[in-house]
Parts: structure tokens; sequence; C-alpha cells
């Protein structure tokens, strides 16, 4: 991958090494008053969801800028967007986070496997939006299989989640989260050992946020 020099913005440059190396461990006491409460909320949402303040690496005058195919990167900078509304957000007693817009619920089945091994898949989010995942669910109803394998990345560089080796006949297999999808990414489930007319499923459950450009 080639990299462009991005230069340094009059505004905030998060660096994605340095944020990477601190502790997400909620330890420090936020002892501000309403009003400056009031200016980091609104800050938040005019720099923290921006990609475009978010560094990759030094550049001479300037720095490499984030981009969606950084996939580790990409999701570090989901991650600090979705932990900065949830820290800061005036609906933290609703447990509602900054730029939050709706429930996420979505299953796919295969109520008909072929014997041996069958896959399941769910497309991620379009533009403008990223899935927070809170559980997985995958389950054969019917049988035992030999295997249950959990992927989560873009086509052709899927990360393994989850590998679970005989779960049993109508056992769930899960996964919690957070785990965050961007556009272009997709959830890949993989049933090994099926019978013929199986029923299989995945379930992901979570919320979608709104990106902010």
């Amino acid at each position: 991958m080639v990299y462009t020099p991005w230069p340094n913005r009059l505004s905030s440059v998060f660096d994605l090494v340095h944020i990477g190396e601190l502790s997400t461990t909620r330890t420090i006491p936020l002892l501000l008053s309403p009003q400056v409460l009031y200016a980091l909320q609104n800050l938040a949402v005019a720099e923290i969801a921006d990609p475009n303040h978010y560094a990759v690496g030094a550049a001479d005058g300037g720095y490499y800028r984030l981009q969606e195919s950084d996939a580790d990167e990409f999701l570090d900078f989901l991650e600090i967007v979705s932990q900065t509304g949830l820290q800061l957000s005036d609906y933290l007693s609703m447990s509602t986070p900054l730029n939050y817009k709706s429930e996420l619920s979505i299953q796919v089945a295969n109520t008909n496997a072929s014997a041996g091994t069958n896959t399941l898949e769910i497309q991620g989010p379009d533009g403008g939006e990223a899935w927070v995942i809170e559980q997985f669910a995958m389950i054969d109803v019917n049988s035992n299989p030999s295997i249950v394998n959990l992927d989560l990345g873009f086509s052709g560089t899927l990360i393994p989640i989850v590998r679970a080796t005989s779960p049993g006949a109508g056992a769930w297999v899960l996964r919690t989260g957070p785990f965050h999808l961007s556009g272009g990414m997709l959830v890949q489930a993989s049933f090994g050992g099926c019978n013929a007319g199986d029923d299989l499923y995945i379930r992901i459950t979570g919320y979608i946020m709104e990106l902010i450009a």
C-alpha cells in the first residue's frame, strides 16, 4: 500500500499508535463543570468522528492519514469514536452512544443445508454507517457440527474470531463483543460436518452508528 503524506491540519490530529498504547479502563474521574462538558461534547462531534484527523504514521511536514482500507487501524478508530461517545454523552444514563442511529439485529439462515461444510454470510454496513456488534450467535439446530468457524473482515482478508469444535446439536456458539464493522466488511460463519437438511443460523445483535464526515 502507498500512503500519501497529509499536511498538518489547524485542528486536532490523533496518533492512532499513541492511542493504542493508552488504557481503555475508566480510572480518571471526570470532574468538570456542565459548561466545560458541553464544550467537550461538541468538540467530540466535530473532531472525534472525523477520520481525516487520525494519523497512522508520521511524514515530512504532515502525517499519513487513516484510510478505510487500513483494516485494523480503522477498527481502532471506530472503537475510539464509540467509547468517546459513551463516556461524554448526556445520554450515558440511557446507554445511548454519541451518533447512535438504531438497534442492529440481523439473522441469516440455511434451512436445508448440504452434507459437509456450509457457509453463511452477512454483509456489513453501507457508507456513512458503522455497526457495533455486541454478540454473534451461531447454531446447527439438528446435528452436532464437527467445527463452527466465525470470521470477520474484508473479502479475502478475513480474521478468525471463533473456532468451536463439536459444540453439540442445538447448542448455540456465542461470541460477545464489541466488534466494529465499517463499509465493505462482512461476517462469515462456516459449519463443518453438517448432515443434509440441517437448519443453520447466524445472528448478530448490537447497534448502528452514523459516521460524521
